[in-house]
């Protein structure tokens, strides 16, 4: 089969992107003809198949997304692709991957804003009835509850896909076992307890609540991979008095093994459709402090690997669970290690989307026939 995925902008280490380019590698190894159709092809240089310039005017925002959208149909006209995989509310593809939370939830004075009205619009068509899409893809139950409330019961052609593990992150041969090398060069204290918060946009991610949490554990070190030292030291030492205790990091593809260097992850973020920096900490074994209106945080209770906060958001709870796994590290770090065995078990994500999509070809196949 001939696939194309269609993603308008690639960025270097966005979500989305590398589900993308995992996509991509699984159907590419199955024997397809695949095609990653961007504005953006230098960023995935790397990609183990075709990667194609897909030209646009240089709008802003969500007209730029809908010209993207119009520009494959063109192509379409004058190319064959049996189904293509569309990624950020691209209309008129066979399939879609939904990576985010529907933008139609905001409400009031959210809803007035231009980029959310038009967001909304293209989202409702890829939802609709009328739609081509054969099978939109789902990260988690939760995500697709979400989508059911403003677009009703599409169970005919909604997929919740297994939790995402990517390959190039893969779990250490020994859990912690370059604990020591990474706090030395990190200057934290060995014995010292330490959080760790992965995320490129921080502050989207909980941080501000984790600093405001600081104070209250005099001993604990917060280590922030992916952000900009100077930004979220400031943060940390002019408001709250702990920049000597924060420590920030770029995002490399040395973040398992900083994870792992860890006691535990903090994730309170005000919203997440999945959420795979949780992923990441379960799958080293560390456990997890998350905020319940993230996808995966469904995920942390069912392995029973970490603590889950309530919102609307409080401080308090926050303060409390991390408390909680100070004061019982041995304990949670021991069921943390068995979530990451367990993890080891779950089917493959990119495996189930690949057969949605041959079962397309197969079933087109036979209504020739």
């Amino acid at each position: 089969m001939k696939i194309g995925l269609a993603l308008m902008r690639m960025r270097v280490r966005g979500g989305m992107e590398r589900d993308c380019l995992a996509i991509g590698r699984a159907l590419a190894a199955r024997g397809h003809d695949v095609h990653l159709l961007t504005t953006e092809p230098q960023y995935a240089q790397d990609a183990a198949f075709a990667v194609r310039e897909i030209h646009v005017p240089r709008y802003m925002g969500p007209r730029r997304l809908a010209a993207f959208a119009e520009a494959i149909r063109e192509l379409r006209k004058h190319e064959t692709f049996d189904a293509v995989i569309s990624f950020g509310r691209v209309v008129g593809c066979e399939f879609h991957y939904a990576a985010e939370l529907p933008f139609r939830r905001r409400g009031f004075p959210f809803s007035w804003l231009p980029r959310v009205r038009t967001y909304g619009k293209l989202e409702a068509a890829i939802h609709s009835p009328s739609a081509p899409s054969r099978t939109i893809f789902y990260l988690t139950e939760r995500q697709r509850e979400a989508y059911r409330a403003l677009y009703g019961d599409m169970d005919q052609r909604s997929c919740v896909i297994p939790v995402i593990r990517h390959d190039d992150r893969p779990v250490p041969a020994k859990f912690y076992a370059k604990r020591e090398n990474v706090r030395r060069k990190l200057a934290i204290p060995a014995n010292a307890p330490l959080a760790v918060l992965v995320a490129t946009k921080p502050l989207k991610k909980g941080l501000l609540r984790i600093l405001a949490a600081m104070p209250r554990f005099p001993l604990l070190h917060l280590l922030v991979v992916g952000a900009s030292r100077n930004a979220q030291w400031k943060l940390a030492e002019l408001i709250h008095r702990v920049g000597d205790r924060v420590h920030c990091v770029p995002y490399s593809d040395e973040v398992m093994d900083l994870i792992g260097a860890a006691d535990f992850m903090v994730h309170p973020s005000d919203e997440d459709s999945a959420g795979l920096a949780i992923v990441e900490g379960l799958s080293s074994g560390i456990p997890v402090i998350v905020t319940e209106n993230c996808g995966y945080a469904d995920l942390v209770v069912r392995l029973d690997a970490g603590l889950v906060i309530p919102v609307p958001f409080q401080g308090l709870a926050l303060s409390s669970a991390i408390e909680g796994v100070i004061g019982n590290l041995d304990r949670m770090k021991g069921q943390a290690r068995e979530a990451a065995m367990a993890l080891n078990r779950e089917p493959s994500w990119t495996d189930e989307v690949a057969n949605a999509v041959e079962r397309l070809g197969l079933g087109a196949s036979q209504n020739a026939a």
